[in-house]
């Protein structure tokens, strides 16, 4: 049975999911929660939440089975969360 995938395309996706997870293992969940607890500035909260979101984008896009990176994906997803309550935060003291 062939493959309706070229080799190429093949090693294109395993080198996506490669990187992805690369910067799932790398991500220091602890030092992105301090900087949200720290952020004071809209711009720079709103910043952090893209960033998260496209992370968060990039994971949901592969098929995680590990328990480790599941875990981490739940963090991650903690932060989207935590980002977010910053941001109506900020706003609504700016609009004080």
């Amino acid at each position: 049975m062939e493959s309706d995938y070229s080799d190429e395309e093949r090693n294109s996706t395993e080198k996506e999911v490669s990187d992805v997870l690369l910067r799932i293992s790398e991500f220091n969940v602890s030092k992105v929660s301090t900087a949200i607890d720290s952020a004071t500035q809209y711009d720079e909260c709103f910043s952090m939440s893209e960033s998260l979101d496209n992370l968060i984008s990039e994971i949901c896009e592969i098929n995680i089975t590990n328990s480790d990176y599941l875990n981490k994906k739940a963090l991650i997803m903690g932060l989207v969360l935590k980002c977010s309550k910053k941001l109506n935060k900020i706003s609504f003291r700016d609009m004080q």
